[in-house]
């Protein structure tokens, strides 16, 4: 236990990027405290630099020579004379060489005790110190022989399933799980050159492998004076490539008992090395009711927003008040959990490719409106280009409800407003994801997205889009317009509950009647509207040479697959007098060259006419 210390921070530079600076930057700013943001040559136009009071470069693009060149952003803390570093998360944000750096600099390192991190910075160091601490442990091997005949015989000893890990390793690198003795050598090759490359150390360890088991973690304080709290747990079980992907607190189906023993086992794993700061305690829960020590994060963590909107409590703020020498500001007792809150992360990724990262520019950005009910963190404005230099994850969005159920049907709203184009994303895999049952009957487990894969994969692409979405924008603005008869079916609504601008996706053609079945996909939220975004609508013209009758079905996919930035402008609505067919000759104007689309000239125009038979829209350039 520390004694007494008492500083100001006026000044603080943030040794990170994207939106973790982003969110720090908010609170430090409400605080009254000058914030000095640091960049990259690819960063240079990003939000966090934007956001910030103050920003210096630090290099060029890749990481090694910016955001982890930790002498350089020394360097330009010295020049913005700065009081105190706050590293976020990932990067230097637990590198003991770098937080001791700060200190001999006499700056504030936001952040534990150097000593904490040098504890907690081998995997193999900290599970000897957590059973040390009665910290349950799982079956396993953390000692210092490494070579590979000792690695096996440990392997054997521990039995199978069992897990390889990089002993100095984190966000699922260096990792593999091994079934049976015969694929031991290589996982443990695979493991060890992922583990070199990504970290620089190949010091593997090997645990039992808890199948069907839950990611569980507990949030932690501490102060200077020996006080250490707990805040509630986080499930973080649904995960791809040992990566979290979903988080929510508290953490669903957890009895009394056990929330209880893991805050104790949490408190008594930091007290053991007398951590201060806020820090995470990661275990895995198996369907016993056990539950097993894996790791300890020495920082913030991505999925701190959970925490924050169940407990009302500002981690951020509560990381500088302790940095500065005050107390916790509450007990124990006095730390009270209201509702339910679940995080997903939105990643520049291919969910069909294996979720392989993905570069580009962010050619059009809508996101769902934010209220005390929903949180966006975001690292990106319309018109930034993703790097393929950092993490995939550009945002997170959270949302809080009463109850578990509220929360995910909050998720489920806002996930349906929440649209970016011109890279991929997963929001549409996010959007299928909240959609699973297993997931509302919280049927949780790190293997959840395998075993349900069938349930997360998304319905195919429609050709016709574009034409679709073209002719659905005509009907619209003559409707808002009142220029076209027609009757609209639905709860108290009228036609300007209709959103103008509006974009759809066709999901099906089918007689009688010319029936076309939509997807609402998008809206820029010209009217203001009142539609029940749970209800179909239904809309049918009531002129009778006009057959067409529409079902706006509230559906989703990846809108950057359907050019929602292109504009489509009516040349000409014929009507064909003999068939009673209209036929809608439109132009895709700006058409943002997304490449998902068979449209390849801006200018092209295109044709529909309701055919007489067979399954879709016909398409021609014209």
């Amino acid at each position: 236990m520390s004694g007494p210390i008492n500083h100001r921070i006026t000044r603080l530079l943030i040794a990170n990027r994207g939106e973790i600076a982003c969110r720090i930057i908010t609170t430090t700013q409400q605080l009254g405290i000058t914030c000095i943001a640091v960049y990259s040559s690819s960063d240079d136009n990003a939000r966090h630099v934007a956001q910030a009071d103050e920003s210096y470069y630090l290099g060029p693009a890749a990481a090694s020579e910016s955001y982890l060149n930790s002498a350089r952003i020394l360097a330009v803390a010295s020049l913005a004379e700065v009081d105190a570093i706050h590293p976020g998360y990932g990067f230097l944000s637990e590198n003991a060489e770098f937080a001791q750096a700060c200190r001999q600099q006499g700056l504030i390192f936001i952040g534990p005790p150097t000593s904490a991190l040098t504890a907690m910075a081998s995997k193999s160091a900290a599970k000897l110190i957590m059973a040390k601490a009665g910290v349950p442990m799982v079956a396993s091997y953390h000692g210092e022989q490494q070579d590979e005949a000792e690695l096996a015989r440990q392997s054997a000893r521990i039995g199978y399933p069992q897990l390889i890990k990089a002993a100095f390793g984190g966000g699922g690198k260096g990792m593999r799980i091994v079934t049976c003795a015969s694929e031991f050598s290589q996982a443990l090759q695979a493991a060890k050159r992922e583990a070199k490359a990504s970290f620089g150390d190949a010091t593997m360890l090997i645990e039992r492998y808890l199948e069907n088991a839950r990611h569980i973690e507990i949030q932690l304080c501490s102060d200077n004076y020996g006080h250490c709290v707990y805040l509630s747990q986080r499930d973080c079980s649904i995960q791809r490539r040992h990566q979290k992907i979903l988080e929510e607190a508290p953490a669903p189906a957890l009895s009394l008992t056990s929330q209880i023993a893991m805050g104790d086992a949490a408190v008594a794993a930091a007290q053991a090395i007398n951590y201060q700061g806020a820090g995470t305690i990661e275990f895995l829960y198996d369907q016993d009711g056990q539950f097993y020590f894996m790791e300890m994060n020495t920082r913030l963590q991505v999925e701190h927003p959970v925490t924050e909107l169940i407990t009302g409590i500002d981690l951020v703020a509560w990381q500088l008040q302790i940095a500065c020498g005050a107390p916790l500001p509450l007990t124990q007792e006095q730390i009270q959990i209201r509702g339910h809150a679940i995080e997903v992360r939105i990643c520049a990724e291919d969910p069909e490719r294996d979720f392989i990262p993905v570069s580009g520019q962010i050619q059009l950005l809508r996101e769902p409106h934010t209220n005390r009910h929903v949180r966006i963190d975001s690292g990106i404005r319309e018109g930034d280009h993703i790097s393929p230099y950092y993490d995939s994850m550009i945002a997170k969005l959270i949302v809080w409800g009463a109850d578990r159920q509220q929360a995910i049907s909050r998720m489920q709203q806002a996930l349906n407003h929440y649209y970016i184009a011109g890279i991929t994303t997963n929001l549409n895999f996010l959007r299928q994801l909240l959609r699973c049952p297993p997931l509302h009957t919280a049927q949780l487990h790190t293997h959840f997205i395998s075993e349900h894969a069938d349930l997360l994969t998304a319905p195919a692409l429609h050709k016709y889009h574009p034409l679709i979405c073209g002719a659905m924008a005509w009907l619209e603005q003559n409707i808002l317009a009142r220029s076209l008869p027609f009757t609209l079916h639905d709860k108290q609504s009228d036609a300007r509950s209709i959103q103008y601008a509006s974009l759809y996706q066709v999901i099906d053609y089918a007689k009688p009647d010319n029936q076309l079945t939509f997807d609402r996909l998008s809206s820029v939220y010209l009217a203001n509207a009142h539609h029940d975004a749970d209800q179909p609508c239904h809309l049918k013209l009531a002129d009778p040479d006009l057959p067409i009758r529409v079902n706006l079905v509230e559906y989703a996919e990846p809108a950057q697959r359907y050019c929602p930035a292109a504009v489509y402008e009516i040349i000409e609505l014929q009507q064909q007098q003999q068939q009673h067919q209209p036929r809608l000759q439109i132009n895709a104007e700006n058409c943002i060259h997304c490449k998902a689309c068979d449209i390849k000239d801006p200018a092209e125009n295109i044709s529909w006419t309701p055919p007489e038979g067979g399954s879709g829209p016909n398409y021609s350039g014209m």
